[in-house]
């Protein structure tokens, strides 16, 4: 049996029967009364409670494996609390990690490592990388929108791959756009309830010491015993300065100027963290956006409007004004409505992709998102221009080929659910028929893509 570590799986039922098929050497997860080397939370927040041997093995890596994958893992440790560390010791905390997955991988002989999700926690992308540079097999999930389908691949790179020679079988494309449907309205209620939850969970509430800081801090700031700004109303002042109201909004969308409708992904998440690449810098997407479209076309933004004013300052705003082709809607403006009534629906890597494809708009596409290689997607590149753009959704939508390609991506995926989240979707959903399930998916794709 090939010596595995896991990593973060998202179900305990299929914890517990990854770990009596494998030969599990390192077990890194968040649940109670399983057995586990350290938890994934505890991890993230305090590092590895060990001392690391430092290796020359290490040393000799160390700088260039620095150099490429820092800056990524500051944004998304950053994620845990933006006072909690300082530049520098984060950077002590990257090689504490890195030196300390080393040294496991090492130790353990460990041959594959096993994500229960796409790494984007921070040291669960070091040790992607490091696995990868040490050329250890990978395995990563990826729960789709659609009942009982994930997808499961060796290198994050391969998401949304299809071959097209693949899937005969015609998928019904009614029941895809239901299933859509049920996904929206699932995540609808969970954050509801979450919500809802912790409005009137008093007890909980105040059990967190950082929450009550932060009223503590609140009480003083208005009694004007210190003075510090209150960043969300801060936030929400400099939304409501650029946001078009909503019967200018309808005047702009029955204009004649072309339009891209770009809304802006929640941060942080995963979309942008790691799925949007550079573009996790939205910005910096928009900057790229407006330098190749000419007068002729507007780009329509909104914001999402569960964002709050984290990576939303000052500066982002004063950033914003040099872009004289961008303008805002309302946060709480209908999205399909905006994607109805634009020529072209532009993305890092979020769902807004899909709501176009499936209203049969194209996109333009600046990340890796599971439907980029679907038909009525463009993959942005530094040499794209205007011409380019304006050929792409001259040419008529084809649904025969999107169906065609749509099939042969839900062939691709594998049966079962790796996320505890997406049970809500499954109607008389059996846990351990689904663990058991998912586990000889798993062990089938390792003796089909990784046996040597």
């Amino acid at each position: 049996m090939i010596n595995t570590f896991l990593y973060g799986i998202g179900d305990k039922d299929l914890l517990n029967e990854l770990v009596k098929n494998l030969d599990v050497k390192f077990n890194i997860h968040c649940y109670d009364n399983i057995k586990k080397d350290i938890s994934n939370i505890d991890l993230v927040n305090n590092n590895f409670s060990f001392t690391p041997i430092f290796t020359k093995k290490g040393y000799t890596i160390y700088k260039s494996f620095h150099t490429e994958f820092f800056q990524d893992f500051h944004k998304m440790i950053l994620t845990r609390g933006l006072y909690k560390s300082t530049y520098f010791e984060i950077e002590n905390e990257f090689a504490i990690f890195f030196h300390s997955f080393l040294q496991i991988l090492i130790e353990k002989k460990v041959e594959l490592v096993i994500f229960g999700a796409f790494p984007h926690d921070g040291p669960d992308y070091i040790l992607y990388h490091l696995a990868k540079k040490l050329g250890l097999k990978t395995i990563l999930f990826y729960q789709s929108i659609f009942p009982n389908k994930f997808f499961m691949m060796s290198d994050i790179n391969e998401l949304g791959k299809f071959d097209n020679d693949k899937g005969e079988n015609k998928i019904n494309l009614e029941n895809v756009l239901d299933s859509k449907q049920s996904y929206i309205n699932t995540v609808t209620e969970y954050n509801y309830q979450n919500s809802h939850l912790k409005k009137y969970n008093l007890k909980k509430f105040l059990s967190e010491k950082r929450k009550i800081k932060k009223i503590i801090i609140k009480l003083f700031i208005f009694l004007k015993l210190i003075k510090r700004k209150d960043r969300e109303k801060e936030f929400l002042k400099n939304l409501n300065k650029i946001e078009l109201k909503k019967n200018e909004t309808k005047i702009l969308l029955n204009s004649k100027k072309k339009k891209i409708y770009f809304p802006l992904h929640l941060q942080p998440e995963m979309a942008t963290s790691l799925l949007s690449k550079e573009y996790n810098d939205q910005i910096y997407l928009l900057e790229k956006l407006s330098l190749i479209v000419n007068q002729d076309w507007i780009i329509i933004v909104k914001e999402n409007p569960r964002q709050s004013s984290y990576q939303r300052g000052h500066f982002f705003f004063k950033r914003l004004e040099y872009l004289k082709n961008i303008v805002f809607v309302n946060s709480h403006y209908n999205s399909q409505d905006l994607v109805k009534n634009c020529d072209l629906v532009a993305t890092g890597a979020g769902t807004v992709g899909w709501e176009a494809l499936i209203n049969s708009k194209k996109c333009l596409v600046f990340g890796n998102p599971w439907f980029q290689y679907l038909h009525g997607c463009l993959k942005f590149n530094d040499n794209l221009s205007i011409n380019d753009i304006e050929k792409f959704i001259n040419n008529d939508f084809d649904k025969k080929q999107f169906t065609k390609d749509l099939n042969s991506l839900i062939h691709n995926t594998y049966e079962g659910i790796v996320n505890d989240f997406y049970k809500r979707i499954h109607i008389n959903f059996d846990e351990k028929k689904n663990s058991k399930v998912v586990t000889e998916n798993i062990i089938k794709f390792i003796k089909i893509n990784l046996s040597n």
